[in-house]
């Protein structure tokens, strides 16, 4: 309380220097990290945002916010920041997520239109000129959040020790996806872009809809249909990484199952949509996606584990068979990984079949 107390006084000092002021200041619940949030009734509407400045990467978010904004990518405006006291004054773009909206599909909507404004922020981004403060999604990092996998959800979740043999043959998994995320187009990578990172407006301009015509991502049969606009959030940790990267969060998402034959389609259309030299080879374009889903989905089980072991977030473990199912699905369609998916069934899977958190999920064809 003392810590929002102190934000609210901050917060006032700048709203004062803008002109404005609120009469109402409702926390809102948070996320993964350790940021806290307050919705305040300003107009323009913002909200109040700490995280401690230890671990939050706060000048980082200010910095790509602003390159983003000015690019056509629509990010949250930064009105005021005091990185080192971990104070944020962003704009706020609204309670309703894109988890929201492809709950509450009706009429003539299908969900491939209610993704089409987010492939078009994707795009967008993709096509940026990076910025120097970008770091590299490198081999080391890649490294760093394949090995969570192990530490936390195999012997910190599971409890299941690790032999020499059994950390080889995971090494030896990690490098073959490694060198298929390298060897991609390299953009600006979001990094976390999943349905509950993505806000949604009411409705999109009639010239947006006309470019997403042109992009090929809606039919002109759609062009009167209200399409909602879309922004951004949580990107703090953008770097320079694989293209597939952002679809692979998209579509292969932890909170949102679609069948494979969605996912499919998807990927190949917005692939088309890129320019020549960003488009992924037809023949080895779902491969590719399918590889970059696997390293995400290892890192997201450590992630996952996490965020239960040491941060006391419960919550996620009911997310873990989702990806599991992912991590199963990709595994048994490609021959060199079938060992790592022989180990995993056998000294895994009846390890979480014990946890009262496990169901088993299906991805339909």
């Amino acid at each position: 309380m003392v810590v929002q107390e102190e934000l609210l006084a901050w917060v006032c000092g700048q709203l004062e220097a803008l002109g404005l002021e609120f009469n109402e200041a409702k926390p809102i619940e948070g996320d993964a990290g350790f940021r806290q949030y307050i919705r305040l009734d300003t107009d323009p509407a913002m909200l109040a945002v700490y995280g401690p400045p230890a671990t939050e990467k706060h000048a980082a978010f200010v910095s790509i916010s602003e390159h983003w904004r000015m690019s056509g990518v629509k990010a949250p405006q930064v009105f005021a920041h005091d990185v080192a006291q971990g104070f944020l004054l962003v704009e706020d773009l609204g309670a309703t997520s894109l988890a929201d909206v492809l709950a509450n599909i009706s009429g003539s909507a299908t969900p491939a239109d209610v993704y089409a404004p987010v492939l078009a922020q994707l795009r967008r981004l993709q096509l940026l000129s990076p910025a120097p403060f970008y770091p590299q999604y490198s081999a080391v990092l890649l490294q760093q959040e394949l090995s969570l996998f192990a530490e936390w959800f195999v012997e910190g979740l599971l409890q299941h020790p690790l032999t020499e043999r059994e950390n080889t043959q995971l090494h030896t998994l990690y490098q073959h996806l490694i060198d298929h995320a390298q060897a991609q187009p390299q953009v600006i990578v979001h990094r976390d872009l999943h349905c509950r990172n993505i806000q949604c407006s009411p409705t999109l301009t009639h010239d947006a809809q006309l470019g997403l015509i042109d992009m090929g991502l809606i039919d002109m049969g759609l062009i009167d249909m209200g399409l909602i606009d879309v922004g951004l959030i949580d990107f703090q940790d953008a770097v320079i990484g694989p293209i597939t990267y952002d679809w692979v969060s998209l579509f292969k998402d932890c909170y949102q199952l679609w069948p494979a034959s969605f996912v499919s389609a998807q990927v190949k259309r917005y692939n088309q949509a890129l320019p020549a030299h960003l488009q992924l080879p037809q023949e080895t374009l779902l491969e590719t996606f399918d590889l970059m889903g696997l390293q995400r989905h290892i890192k997201v089980l450590g992630i996952f584990a996490r965020l239960y072991l040491r941060d006391g977030k419960a919550g996620y473990l009911q997310d873990l068979p989702l990806v599991i199912a992912y991590v199963r699905d990709v595994c048994g369609r490609y021959e060199a990984l079938q060992s790592f998916l022989t180990w995993f069934d056998r000294e895994l899977l009846p390890l979480c079949a014990l946890q009262p958190w496990y169901r088993r999920v299906v991805i339909q064809p």
